[in-house]
């Protein structure tokens, strides 16, 4: 009777021990699990909060441009009014607070003649596309003809800060027919860029450039494409023209 009584005791233990086993690996994934869903609500309204935090300071750097723009009696180049919100903002580069791209852009139908856009919160994407597009083709011009300064014929990269990101322009030997954004576009993504030099590859012609300009771009990001070349100009859905030549 004793050894029927400890075997039904140890039977109970070990079921008690199962029992913890199994109550301590559910409250590890509870915990787990919790903790990713914490973190996705935080990151989330961190994202909201950076977002919410630049449409402020835009209205409030383009209030200021306003006032400076007034106080000149309209007369004011882009220089000036990027210096006038400088100072009155105490800084340009971190107007925005999630490390936005800040731009100061003709605004030939507004009130001013130029306007502030930030380049990874614009509620305008086509806008914010063709901002950070021009901005990544001049920094490229600029970077390609002090390399070739230097005696490097055909830079093959140039690498700049985007939107608070590093981003490499890579210099292509053909045009990559992009027209879209990188989200509907099949084997590309997140933010692209790429240039062609007059004389390289396909390029040998350039459009009628000289050799060694830049004589085709293509930027992109997840929403639109923005495109160039001397003969269409500007092209590609940011510009509301996708059609392939």
């Amino acid at each position: 009777m004793k050894k029927q009584n400890g075997i039904k005791l140890a039977g109970r233990l070990r079921d008690r021990r199962g029992m913890s086993r199994i109550v301590g690996i559910l409250l590890i994934l509870i915990i787990a699990i919790s903790a990713v869903i914490f973190a996705g609500y935080h990151l989330h309204n961190q994202k909201i909060a950076r977002e919410i935090g630049c449409m402020t300071a835009m209205d409030t750097a383009n209030r200021q441009l306003a006032d400076a723009y007034l106080f000149s009696n309209g007369v004011m180049t882009k220089e000036q009014a990027i210096e006038a919100v400088r100072h009155a903002m105490n800084g340009w580069d971190d107007l925005c607070p999630g490390g936005g791209t800040v731009y100061m852009l003709d605004d030939p139908d507004g009130d001013m003649p130029y306007k502030i856009l930030c380049g990874m919160h614009c509620p305008d994407t086509k806008e914010r596309t063709r901002a950070n597009a021009n901005y990544v083709y001049e920094t490229v011009c600029d970077r390609v003809s002090k390399e070739r300064a230097k005696g490097i014929e055909f830079p093959e990269s140039v690498t700049m800060t985007l939107n608070g990101e590093e981003l490499t322009a890579v210099l292509v030997s053909f045009d990559q027919e992009l027209r879209r954004g990188t989200y509907v576009t099949d084997g590309v993504e997140g933010v692209v860029a790429y240039y062609g030099i007059s004389g390289y590859g396909e390029f040998a012609d350039g459009y009628g450039l000289s050799e060694g300009e830049i004589c085709y771009f293509c930027f992109a990001d997840e929403n639109h494409c923005a495109a160039r070349n001397p003969i269409r100009g500007w092209y590609g859905d940011a510009w509301g023209n996708v059609m392939v030549d």
